[in-house]
């Protein structure tokens, strides 16, 4: 066994970046084998160069890893927070069509954009890599909500909606979201000894590789060389047997 002889990662004896299953690195250069070209397509070539021409054009290195290739394209993932919503609630009616008691609520929403790509080519579990064949198609953000509601006696029964990215005007609709995912609920009503309620949800939004590419170009002058992710979520709590629909509306949280 000999050392890294390119010094590429932080200890001289993590061959392959430590991940002899996706990379390939058989003299111990330095690994670059994520490459651009002009129409934005994303490829993997076992090679080394910075840039190199075959065939189908021209070639620059975009990153050894995935997460190389999310760093060039501006994308991380994000924790974020809304704005925590107050609201007041009756209990229902009493007798004779007497409103019940206002109950005050507190509502918390945080969660995580997380960055993953689609691949082709690159095997059942997506870890093979083709020479010239493995290419990305599309990018991935995958939303984590969490919805937590502080009031005795009432839950959260379930959550949906949606998140977008990028909007298209037309003349007749005015502005809409150009790609979107269903928000769906995972887990429903974890009730905690202290009287909050939880609820997680999650969604899934691709974006073709080519569209981001020509959206992220397009945008580069205006400094908005990423996408960010807005949310509209319907809450719908449970009280005594009833319940009540919430909707938040959330710009930008990516």
């Amino acid at each position: 066994m000999t050392t890294d002889p390119a010094g590429q990662y932080a200890s001289p004896y993590l061959g392959m970046g430590n991940n002899p299953i996706s990379m390939m690195d058989p003299d111990g250069g330095y690994s670059k084998d994520w490459y651009k070209n002009a129409q934005g397509d994303i490829v993997w070539h076992d090679n080394t160069a910075s840039s190199f021409e075959n065939g189908q054009g021209k070639w620059e290195n975009v990153g050894a890893t995935l997460n190389d290739v999310a760093d060039y394209l501006g994308l991380y993932s994000s924790i974020f927070s809304f704005k925590n919503m107050d609201y007041t609630i009756f209990s229902g009616k009493g007798r004779r069509g007497v409103i019940g008691i206002p109950v005050p609520i507190v509502l918390k929403t945080t969660g995580l954009t997380d960055v993953g790509f689609s691949l082709s080519n690159s095997g059942e579990y997506g870890l093979d890599r083709i020479d010239g064949k493995t290419s990305i198609t599309g990018i991935n953000l995958n939303t984590s909500l969490a919805v937590t509601i502080f009031a005795p006696g009432i839950s959260i029964k379930s959550i949906t909606g949606y998140t977008s990215a990028y909007t298209k005007t037309s003349p007749l609709t005015g502005k809409s979201p150009m790609f979107t995912a269903s928000l769906r609920t995972t887990n429903i009503d974890v009730i905690y000894p202290e009287g909050a309620s939880v609820v997680t949800g999650s969604s899934s939004l691709i974006i073709p590789l080519r569209k981001y590419y020509h959206l992220s170009h397009a945008y580069q002058s205006k400094g908005v060389p990423r996408p960010s992710i807005s949310g509209v979520l319907d809450i719908t709590l449970g009280q005594n047997g009833s319940s009540k629909k919430l909707g938040i509306n959330s710009n930008s949280f990516f």
